[in-house]
């Protein structure tokens, strides 16, 4: 069994002139990934940014191909 460590930048960007409140970012897994943290909730003030870092890790058979995806 292998284990690949995968790490995401993700930047949000407020492109609007109003405040994004309560904003969260979701990813689902299908596969042998396995979300390690789970990104908060955040505010973004007008014309920001906010940039998240989200661990992952791939587990894979000794000799079989790894096949997994990721949606947000």
């Amino acid at each position: 069994m292998h284990g690949f460590n995968i790490r995401l930048y993700v930047l949000l960007v407020n492109q609007i002139p109003n405040m994004l409140q309560n904003l969260c970012l979701d990813f689902t897994t299908l596969g042998d990934l396995k979300l390690v943290e789970r990104p908060g909730v955040y505010t973004i003030a007008p014309r920001c940014f906010q940039s998240i870092k989200i661990s992952l890790t791939l587990y894979c058979g000794k000799d079989l191909p790894c096949q997994s995806l990721v949606s947000y």
